[in-house]
């Protein structure tokens, strides 16, 4: 039969049919009454009282629990002011509302932030060193920041400051891009690489006029590094221009352009060619770089040591000039039959072996012999280089000694006295072969270099028979003249 008990301070009622025993507090008489569906009790630690609707809502219907809330639209939604937070099993979804701030915190220190429609990651215990990434206005980001600014990395789509990936060292603010691709340095006033939204490429500069751009403010070296393969010389580097469209008849090549810089006013550019001169010393040592090639302001192409001693000179005009070394030496020669006897006192045209000479007698002073002759100036004589002048003569071996010799010149330009005196006279004293009728080539040294105008070298040579310097006591035999000149160019230019 049914048992009801007093138990200390619970009343204890046993229902023996469904088997069901339920505790009634004693205090039962103290709770209120509820004054609204949805309502919670909770017991505040001498009664049992109901919490209001605004507070804890309990949505039997769908439910839904309210916490701040008396309209709970999730399985629990959780209000404090204007801030909200909700939870959505059924969308595997929390969500905290409009203008609301969320964060996870580990030992309170954040480690996931959502704020304004951006959602920041921390990556230190620094406050203000996290990487942010959201949607707000239509702009899409993903960024790292430290102490509040850009730092190392942004990333910006349809921003009105631009869309495109920012890596920076610290730039202040909400920094505008130039391009897809930015990189800064210098505090984020320097731009030191650059893909921009035409997809040109700058180094060190975000103003591009070409699709490869490099930073006008200083010079730049652009090139191959050196090899890291152990005892191993550089490889190759090929730049080449487009090539026509594969299959395509007749077509084409693109020319390869090799531009210097643009000057204005009366400036110029230079285009050199540098290269290192093998066989200079076997060992480890860095070879330096010299210019072998080199186009000048003038439009001249300068080949050999760029310009300094040793080169070639192709004028703008076509016209090549040998310069230094690189010059080759000239004989203009005049034998017998291209030298005349003057009125007076001339020497003697005489049979020397199966050709002629010009025979100058052991003569005293007033009868002493001379010969004459004209020499056209050569077209590539480099006419800012003295010439030579040499004698080739010979005596019979009877009276061997010395012979002296006196040249007299002038250069005549167009239209200047054809008769004009000598505008120099030079000696010399050489001495005969022992050879009998030995060939000796005597060198007169000390002739001016023609002006650019000059046209004709006139002479006269005489044998200064009487003097003491000359010591043959016989003949002797002139055998030709030549003068020898430094050419500076293989011919006139046409």
């Amino acid at each position: 039969m049914p048992s009801n008990r007093i138990i200390d301070d619970h009343i204890e009622l046993e229902n023996i049919g469904s088997n069901t025993h339920a505790q009634i507090d004693t205090h039962i008489t103290a709770h209120p009454n509820g004054t609204a569906a949805g309502q919670l009790f909770f017991w505040d630690g001498a009664a049992l009282v109901h919490a209001e609707t605004s507070e804890l809502f309990w949505d039997d219907t769908n439910k839904r629990l309210g916490v701040g809330t008396s309209n709970p639209l999730y399985p629990l939604e959780l209000h404090d002011g204007s801030n909200s937070l909700t939870f959505n099993p059924a969308a595997n979804n929390i969500s905290a509302g409009a203008g609301s701030d969320f964060s996870l915190s580990v030992n309170s220190q954040n480690v996931f932030r959502g704020l304004d429609g951006w959602i920041n990651t921390w990556s230190d215990s620094e406050s203000t060193t996290y990487f942010q990434t959201g949607r707000s206005s239509g702009s899409t980001a993903f960024s790292s920041f430290q102490g509040n600014k850009y730092k190392r990395l942004a990333f910006l789509v349809n921003s009105a400051n631009g869309h495109g990936l920012l890596v920076t060292d610290n730039t202040t603010g909400n920094a505008s891009l130039n391009g897809y691709f930015e990189i800064r340095q210098a505090s984020g006033l320097r731009t030191d690489f650059l893909v921009d939204y035409d997809g040109s490429v700058g180094i060190a500069t975000t103003s591009l006029t070409k699709i490869l751009g490099i930073g006008g403010l200083e010079a730049r070296n652009v090139g191959m590094e050196r090899g890291t393969a152990s005892n191993t010389a550089g490889f190759d580097l090929t730049i080449n221009a487009g090539g026509a469209t594969s299959a395509a008849t007749d077509k084409d090549g693109g020319t390869l352009l090799l531009q210097s810089g643009v000057a204005t006013g009366d400036g110029g550019s230079e285009i050199e060619l540098q290269t290192v001169l093998e066989s200079q010393g076997a060992g480890t040592a860095d070879r330096a770089l010299a210019t072998r090639v080199k186009v000048d302001k003038t439009g001249a192409l300068l080949i050999g040591d760029g310009g300094v001693t040793d080169y070639a000179e192709f004028a703008s005009d076509g016209e090549l000039t040998l310069h230094g070394d690189a010059r080759v030496k000239r004989e203009v020669w005049l034998n017998v039959a291209g030298l005349t006897a003057p009125g007076a006192k001339p020497a003697t045209l005489v049979q020397h072996g199966i050709d002629v000479a010009w025979q100058f007698a052991n003569a005293i002073e007033v009868n002493q012999e001379s010969i004459t002759g004209k020499i056209k100036v050569p077209l590539d004589m480099d006419r800012s280089v003295v010439p030579m002048g040499y004698i080739s003569w010979s005596a019979d071996g009877v009276s061997p000694g010395d012979c002296k010799w006196q040249a007299e010149y002038v250069w005549c330009s167009e239209n200047e006295d054809t008769t004009a005196s000598a505008q120099e006279t030079i000696t010399g004293v050489d001495t005969a072969s022992s050879t009998s009728n030995g060939m000796i080539v005597s060198e007169i040294t000390g002739v001016d270099a023609p002006s650019s105008t000059d046209e004709c070298l006139s002479f006269r040579i005489t044998r200064l028979s009487a003097d003491a310097s000359d010591t043959i006591s016989d003949t002797v035999e002139l055998i030709g003249v030549f003068l020898r000149y430094t050419s500076n160019k293989l011919g006139l230019s046409i």
